[in-house]
């Protein structure tokens, strides 16, 4: 690892956003300004379709951007390895995965978690297993990954 970036805001600053753009832009040569890599985007905030719907526009502008390099929206999105991981048990298990599979089988560049707070907070619901009502599950899932194709 090479440098760890916080991006903090209130909601709707465009966090997220400058994170998808950031997904995509790592996948560019060094002369557009990327790094020439793949990247992980990590949601801890529950469902994916948000998320992708908004980075599969976001692939479509980038796709017609650098039409003149080859690029597709689909040869973009591929290029990212979407986890989901709601509980910290299942972020720890996707970040050992990531280190002991994922970094040394593919030139992965960029690793974006959105959101680490998400991931410790407690709503202290009833039905929250990290909250004061319910037992913290240890085993209760694992990681979600999802590759685009």
């Amino acid at each position: 690892m090479q440098g760890l970036t916080e991006v903090a805001g209130c909601a709707g600053a465009g966090k997220t956003q400058l994170a998808l753009r950031c997904l995509l832009h790592v996948q560019l040569p060094p002369t557009e300004g990327g790094l020439s890599g793949g990247a992980i985007y990590i949601n801890s905030e529950g469902s994916n379709a948000p998320f992708l719907r908004r980075l599969s526009a976001l692939a479509d502008a980038y796709a017609e951007k650098y039409r003149h390099m080859g690029a597709t929206s689909l040869a973009l999105l591929e290029q990212i390895i979407t986890i989901e991981a709601v509980e910290p048990d299942m972020l720890m298990r996707a970040l050992e995965q990531i280190e002991g599979v994922t970094l040394p089988s593919r030139p992965i560049r960029l690793i974006v978690l959105d959101s680490i707070a998400a991931v410790f907070r407690s709503d202290d619901k009833p039905d929250d297993p990290y909250g004061a009502h319910g037992p913290c599950r240890r085993d209760s899932r694992e990681p979600r990954f999802w590759r685009h194709e």
